[in-house]
């Protein structure tokens, strides 16, 4: 193993050589010596030492402590201060540049060993902190999962979406408080979201809580909210904080998350360290790890054959937690984690930190497995090397989690291409586990065409991160699976560089599906523009055939009325006989109704093909009245029903063509004079209630079945039964009125009741002009 590499800034040349001679006496590479802070700043980028003796007083216009506070942050290098002062002043200066260390003139070999190995101890741990929190990050992003923070004095909810973790966007301001945040989540789930924040809030308690919400769209989401109440190591300021994730797309997914927490407790007790395992049935171990010896001076035979050798071995202060915290766990079948001190064979305080693990057989828990894991040298570190190793510890294990429950394939490769991470959805991509895959280079999952193209760009980018633009974005690809097969992805490339160590990360989607659904639609429209093309083509059709059939139709109708009309009136001289005179007119009455039809069925064609134009413009009841009230009014006299307009002083005007509204009016009328007998009643009004303008015709008819309300609407449809077809009629009539209606963006509704009578209303759109 190479010896750190000192670099000693002192501007005393004979203090400096004696340090030197010390340092490499100690074990230390010591050969640099510089006297100013210039000359240190120059020397420190081409040299690159493991630590920097920085004495505070030097030669030249910048001190010590400026010296080490131009330092590159990025290069986490740690400097010791050496003075033969203490003043408040100088201190509090030199704090604010975060040292690993004082030496206070003169000091002792011991006290220079001893600081130099924390100092190198704890920047070894920070390197670890900064790394495991950039992964962090980046899989925080590809796991899809938000960030959320209540701030302590304002109380305003933040939230930063995954997005944001590749973009490195602020957080977005959700609520200026709780209580405005909790009126946006559905009814149904505000109870649960209110007792889960404030179980939190008021006893600490972990809050884990799904809950609806609209997005932005009017959408309705479904959302995952996880968050902790913590305290600052610093300013013990209490925050509100954790994760959020949009679980709409499956629900499912709680249970997959579930079953991979479970396999990574289950992975934890197959690491390096006292691995033991316990069968709660015989109440004995099973099996103990040689490791132990090598732990705690113990051989796993006298672990196995000494009954309680684990209990009777704890330390003193924490035997009674240890033990209770054991059986509580097993008896209730739960995993958990657990730090304690043991004396080992030579009397001495070994730390402890042990995870356990509870295997559950027919329901009940029956196996224990654990491992244990000297933390000693941990215990002994200053409190911020202990702090470090922690937040650490935390960033891995999510980290793992993150990962193994991830939707995408992420593979993670060092400076030479090999790869060093490959999680479970990379595996179902490509084909591979992640066991052969690690080691290799990332040229393997690259189609052999575009691995010398690939090559060039990732070395390029793993140098400045700018080599092509596309590199840190999304962007299409083809990957190679394990046999042979080319897969279609959606990839992105970020560049993280901690203390001068390159890794790059490529998180990927596969495309497969999405690509076949995009085919699957081209097909899909295609097919479509056929079929619209034929019903244009077959519509087309129908309105040829209609204009032919109508001249074709119309011409001898007109002939057959005439002449009959004529013949009816003996306008030539007399018929001669009675019955001829009947004859005549029951020819007349046959096609005039004959005629009517033709233009009906030719007025109905007319509208759904688009053909009839409207002159929108304002009308009233009144005016479409005034088109048909002198025919209809006739016919309600002939046949004995009282006809009567319920029309208020404010009647309201409608947007629409008056021809139209005429006709709607006119077969509304005439249909409920046909299914009056006589002395019953007929009724014509306006509503305009609730900002809705509409007209009515109601009677007391003989109604309409519930069934066939809807039905009624459609042309050539009549309720069939014996009335009807004494009344006549082909079914246009409704058909025709709803044509119209919709044609002026109104809407028809029919509420009517057997042997009690038909209410028809029409809604038409208000008119505003002035």
């Amino acid at each position: 193993m190479n010896a750190p590499r000192v670099m000693v800034v002192e501007d005393e040349r004979i203090v400096a050589l004696n340090l030197c001679r010390t340092l490499n006496r100690l074990g230390y590479h010591a050969d640099t010596v510089v006297s100013s802070g210039a000359e240190a700043l120059r020397s420190i980028g081409e040299m690159k030492p493991d630590v920097v003796l920085m004495d505070i007083h030097i030669e030249g216009d910048i001190d010590g402590i400026e010296t080490a506070a131009r330092i590159p942050s990025d290069m986490m290098l740690p400097v010791i201060y050496l003075t033969a002062y203490s003043e408040d002043a100088t201190l509090e200066r030199a704090r604010l540049t975060r040292p690993y260390g004082y030496l206070v003139k003169p000091f002792s070999e011991r006290e220079l060993h001893a600081t130099i190995t924390m100092a190198l101890q704890r920047r070894e741990s920070d390197v670890a902190v900064r790394q495991s929190e950039e992964r962090l990050r980046l899989a925080l992003a590809a796991a899809e999962l938000g960030s959320w923070e209540i701030e302590p004095e304002s109380g305003r909810i933040y939230c930063k979406d995954y997005e944001g973790w590749l973009t490195e966007t602020s957080p977005r301001l959700v609520a200026q408080s709780f209580r405005d945040f909790l009126p946006s989540v559905h009814e149904a789930d505000r109870s649960l979201v209110k007792e889960a924040f404030g179980a939190m809030t008021t006893h600490g308690e972990l809050c884990e809580v799904e809950f609806r919400r609209d997005d932005a769209a009017g959408n309705t989401r479904w959302f995952r909210v996880i968050g902790k109440t913590f305290s600052g190591e610093v300013d013990r300021r209490r925050r509100l904080l954790g994760v959020v994730r949009d679980i709409t797309a499956s629900k499912e997914a709680e249970e997959e998350q579930r079953r991979s927490e479970q396999n990574y407790r289950d992975l934890i007790s197959t690491i390096s360290g006292i691995i033991w395992e316990s069968d709660l049935r015989r109440d004995m171990l099973n099996y103990v790890s040689d490791s132990a010896e090598r732990v705690l001076g113990y051989t796993a035979a006298e672990w196995i054959s000494t009954p309680m050798f684990w209990e009777n071995h704890l330390h003193p202060d924490d035997r009674a937690q240890a033990i209770a915290q054991y059986r509580l766990a097993t008896q209730a079948g739960q995993s958990y984690d657990a730090t304690y001190r043991m004396i080992d064979a030579r009397g001495e305080i070994v730390w402890l930190h042990e995870a356990v693990s509870i295997i559950a057989l027919h329901g009940r828990p029956t196996i224990v497995r654990g491992v244990m894991v000297d933390i000693s040298n941990l215990k002994r570190a200053e409190k911020e090397i202990a702090s470090a190793n922690a937040r650490l510890a935390e960033s891995e294990k999510r980290l793992a989690a993150i990962l193994d429950t991830a939707a995408v394939g992420i593979v993670t490769v060092d400076d030479q291409m090999r790869i060093i991470s490959f999680n479970r959805e990379a595996e179902k991509i490509f084909g591979y586990d992640a066991a052969v895959m690690v080691g290799t280079t990332l040229d393997r999952l690259i189609p052999p065409a575009r691995v010398y193209e690939h090559q060039q760009q990732m070395r390029q980018f793993g140098k400045t991160g700018y080599a092509s633009r596309a590199m840190g974005d999304w962007r299409a690809v083809k990957g190679i699976t394990s046999d042979g097969r080319l897969v279609p992805l959606a990839t992105i490339i970020s560049r993280v560089e901690v203390a001068g160590k390159v890794t790059m990360t490529a998180i990927m989607r596969d495309m497969t599906e999405a690509q076949k659904a995009e085919d699957d639609l081209r097909q899909l429209l295609a097919e479509r523009e056929l079929a619209v093309e034929r019903a244009e083509e077959a519509n087309r059709a129908k309105s040829s055939f209609l204009a032919v059939m109508s001249h074709e139709l119309r011409t001898p109708l007109n002939a057959i009325i005439g002449f009959s009309e004529l013949m009816e009136r003996e306008m030539l001289g007399p018929l001669g006989n009675e019955k001829y005179r009947q004859y005549v007119g029951d020819i007349y009455r046959s096609g005039r109704l004959l005629l009517e039809h033709v233009n009906g069925i030719l007025d109905l064609s007319r509208i759904e093909s688009g053909k009839h134009d409207l002159k929108i413009s304002r009308v009233t009841l009144a005016a479409a009245w005034a088109h048909v009230g002198s025919t209809l009014t006739g016919l309600a006299v002939a046949k004995g029903i009282n006809l009567a307009i319920l029309e208020p002083a404010d009647q309201p005007a409608f947007a629409g063509e008056i021809r139209s509204v005429a006709q709607v009016l006119s077969n509304l009328i005439s249909n409920s004079i046909k299914f009056t007998p006589a002395g019953g009643r007929v009724e014509i009004g306006t509503v305009d209630r609730d900002g809705i303008a509409s007209f009515f015709v109601r009677d007391t008819g003989r109604g309409i079945p519930t069934d066939r309300l809807t039905d009624v609407l459609k042309p050539f449809v009549q309720v069939s039964d014996a009335f009807v077809r004494d009344t006549g009629g082909v079914g246009l009539g409704l058909a025709i009125c709803k044509s119209h209606v919709e044609a002026m963006s109104g809407r028809i509704a029919i509420d009517s009741e057997l042997g009690k009578g038909t209410k028809v209303t029409v809604t038409l759109p208000r008119w505003l002009a002035d």
